[in-house]
């Protein structure tokens, strides 16, 4: 969709048929993360999301779709679903956080295999310093006797 499709949104009534399609939608994602992936939480954030009427319609879709499936207090009570499908506590800068920490985290990991490598090759030089040491040694005995 282009800039003034998505404007046109924007402007949607909360009752405009587009919002069950979008919820039925978001609805079946989370579904989908429970089933497969057994997530312990999802946090839904970014443009579309600012349609906060859609949180309740996920929410109750979700419950409907599993139709009692799963018989655990997070997807069979209201209560229980508002705290496992929730909003973004960065609201739309949600997706540059993410991103961000996921850049951090590749950084420190980075970082920390270098810290190995040269620990590995300091551990290394030690080693052929202590094997040169030792043949030192054995030659010196070998001349003297």
């Amino acid at each position: 969709a282009n800039a003034q499709e998505r404007d046109m949104l924007k402007d949607l009534p909360d009752a405009h048929p587009i919002w069950d399609h979008a919820s039925n939608a978001l609805a079946n994602l989370c579904v989908t993360l429970i089933l497969l992936l057994s997530v312990e939480q999802i946090v839904l954030g970014g443009g579309i999301m600012n349609r906060t009427i859609l949180y309740d319609r996920i929410r109750s879709q979700t419950q409907n779709i599993l139709n009692g499936y799963l018989d655990v207090s997070q997807v069979t009570t209201e209560n229980g679903l508002k705290d496992y499908i929730s909003c973004s506590c960065w609201g739309e800068k949600g997706g540059l956080v993410g991103a961000l920490s996921l850049a951090l985290d590749a950084y420190e990991e980075k970082e920390e295999k270098k810290k190995k490598e040269k620990h590995v090759a300091f551990s290394k030089d030690c080693d052929m310093e202590k094997e040169e040491s030792y043949k030192r040694d054995i030659e010196m005995k070998m001349t003297i006797a």
